[in-house]
Parts: structure tokens; sequence; C-alpha cells
């Protein structure tokens, strides 16, 4: 192959044959301990490794440190959460009050009897002694089709129209639900739900599912009598034999409820029955599912529920006494509003 020649300082080898020239250094006794120039260069030039101000890889905590983290965070989520469960609320008054369940509006749908809708929201707005509940699905709130297409008004819409409403009866509003339309259907579109303004902008508990009321009548001479009512957009349970079967359900999920309220079905009913006690005693118990304002839609059509009559459409109201303990269910706003006239008058 060649003479090999060796020059430069001690240690430095510089291999020359006809084919190949090598320059580096023999860091050991044999061969394979040589570096080239090149190697060396890059072994001279390579960065160091970083260093952190801090440690950031120990993630591990303690069970005292989690426990008090996970309980701090559960009550600041109890104080953010709009949703109640379980809420009392004193009225003072020298009369009865009728409070009103206002539900399933589905605004949005041209299908909505609007007169109706007008006439009980100035009812609720004007009349002195009248309160209500709002049940849910206040809008109609499709986001698919062909459903979306039976909607002439968009969400916007909807929404303003809606809000419309209650600024209308603002003051008057005792609690309300979220509705499956208005509420859970929007999450599903990804929309923020509207009930998370309502305590805020109506004053007025929200409630999800089942809610707990306790409601007390306050006299003037300080005397109250107290009301246990119960109340969810939607609750279990359906009868071919009365419409108030799910609020007939709930009293039995739910003891001690004097009144139990529930939307959802488009079918109005109401259901009175004294109930036995144990120890002999008794009282009346009432069961009440609000009407819609929806005369029809594609789905009541292909379920073969057909039109909704005028008289199962609209409100439905309650009657509380203030001196004594006596409920009477009223199933529209006319009857009510007959019922309160003697009370109106000095």
């Amino acid at each position: 192959m060649g003479a090999t020649t060796y020059v430069g300082w001690p240690g430095l080898v510089v291999n020359i044959s006809r084919r190949t020239m090598r320059e580096g250094i023999f860091t050991g006794p044999d061969e394979s301990s040589f570096k080239s120039r090149s190697q060396i260069f890059y072994e001279q030039q390579a960065v160091g490794e970083p260093i952190y101000s801090k440690d950031f890889t120990t993630f591990y905590r303690d069970f005292s440190f989690w426990q008090q983290e996970m309980e701090r965070r559960q009550e600041l989520d109890q104080e953010l959460d709009p949703i109640q469960e379980y809420i009392e609320i004193d009225i003072p008054t020298d009369r009865p009050i009728a409070i009103g369940l206002l539900g399933d509006l589905h605004l949005g749908s041209p299908k909505v009897d609007f007169k109706k809708l007008g006439k009980d929201v100035q009812v609720i707005k004007e009349h002195p002694l009248c309160r209500v509940f709002t049940l849910g699905d206040l809008t109609d709130s499709f986001f698919w089709n062909p459903a979306q297409d039976e909607d002439y008004f968009n969400s916007t819409e909807q929404y303003s129209y809606m809000r419309s409403i209650l600024e209308e009866i603002k003051g008057k509003m005792l609690g309300s639900w979220m509705g499956n339309h208005d509420f859970d259907w929007e999450r599903k579109a990804g929309i923020t739900t509207k009930y998370h303004e309502f305590s805020e902008k109506f004053g007025c508990p929200v409630f999800h599912g089942v809610g707990f009321i306790k409601l007390g009548l306050v006299a003037p001479d300080g005397s109250k009598v107290t009301y246990n009512l119960a109340g969810a957009h939607e609750a279990p349970g359906s009868s071919i034999y009365t419409n108030a079967h799910p609020g007939v359900r709930m009293h039995r999920e739910y003891q001690n409820i004097d009144v139990a309220m529930v939307a959802h079905t488009h079918r109005k009913g109401l259901a009175e029955q004294p109930i036995k006690e144990f120890g002999g005693g008794g009282r009346d118990g009432v069961a009440m599912v609000t009407g819609t304002y929806k005369r029809v839609d594609g789905y009541g059509r292909r379920k073969g529920y057909g039109s909704i009559p005028e008289e199962q459409r609209g409100m439905s109201w309650v009657i509380l006494n203030h001196d004594r303990k006596m409920i009477r269910p009223m199933s529209d706003t006319d009857k009510m509003l007959e019922t309160m006239a003697g009370y109106l008058r000095e």
C-alpha cells in the first residue's frame, strides 16, 4: 500500500498513504483508540447540559396535600355552581298568593300559541298576588335537521325573545328549572347555557333535575304557613289513566311533599288527594303537570299525539293560603283570575 509517514507534535499523527490521509491522535495503545481531528473539534464544541432554576420533575404529593386540595376545590365549585337543590323562601303577605307554572314555551317554533303566552305574561307581570316558577324548555334550541327546519327563528332570536319575556316578569320569578331543549341540547351543540346568568340577572335560584323549596307565607302578625314544594322539568313515569302521573310518582319517591310540579310531557294534568300519615294524621297532596304553548311539531305528529287543544295549552296555577294551610290547584289562568279576584278587594 506504500509507506506511512508520521508528522507533527507529540501525539499528533499524520497518516499518509497513496489513497488516504488521516490526521488525529491515538488515545491508547491500539489502533481503535484513534480520534480524528474533526472528532476532537466537535467534542470540544459540545454544548453542556441545561441548568434549570428549580426541580420540576417531582410531582408527587402526599395524601394530606391532595385531601386538602380536593376539599378546597369542592368548596369553590359549590360556590360557583348556579344549580341549587334546596331553597327556603319566605313571602310576607296578608292574603293568599297564586303560584304559576310557566314551562315548555318552545320559543322559536311558529306553532307556539303566542296570544295565550302574551296574555299569561301580562297576568304574571301585573297581578300583585301572582308569582311564578319557570319549568324549562323556554326555547326550542334545535341544532339538527329536520327538526331545525321547523323553527322559523334562529337561536339568537329565540334567546332574545326569551330574555324579553323574563325581563317583563322580573321580580315575580321564585325559581327556574333547566329543560332538556334549552339546556341539555344546547350543551351538546357547544352553546353556553343561558341559565348561568339567571341568578344574577333575574334574582332567582336555578334548579336542574329535582329541586326542593320550603315556601313560607308570613302573615302580618308574624305567623307562618309553610308549604313543601318539589319540582322538575322532567320526572319519570307516565300513565294512560292520568296526565298527572309524573307528579303523583314524585309524591311516592319523595315523602312529605305538598305540591309536586312537573312539565315536559305537553299533557297538562292535575291530581289532588288527601294522604294518610303515620300516627293517624293526614294532609293534602297535589300533583301538577303544566301545559305547553306549542300546538304541534313533527315529533308529536310522528308519535300520534296530534295537535294539542287549547285546554291543554298554557299555565297551571296553585293558590296557597297565608292564614291556614290550604292548596287549590287551577288548570288555567282564567280560573285562577276568577278565584283571586275576591282577594284584590279591600
